[in-house]
Formats: structure tokens, sequence, C-alpha cells
């Protein structure tokens, strides 16, 4: 593996954003991490 994200979610995901202006990162994040981090505001969708 590359490290690179793929799947249905992923298109998706860039395909709204593109639509709508945005630019889209994606991080790996541990399940048991995901609440902390958009409290902490580090991400901003699951």
């Amino acid at each position: 593996m590359d490290g690179t994200f793929v799947g249905f979610d992923i298109d998706s995901a860039r395909w709204i954003a593109d639509k709508m202006g945005f630019e889209v990162e994606f991080q790996a994040v541990a399940w048991d991490g995901i609440i902390p981090a958009l409290q902490a505001k580090k991400i901003d969708m699951v």
C-alpha cells in the first residue's frame, strides 16, 4: 500500500468538496481518537 485513501466514500467526499470549492485532506485517525480530534478541531468530519 502506498498510503493513498481509496473507495466510494473517498471519491464522494472529493467530488462534493470539488463542487463546493473546498480542498479536502484525508488522514487516518485511530477509532478511539475520533471524538477527541473533533472536539479539538483537528478534524472537521468523520
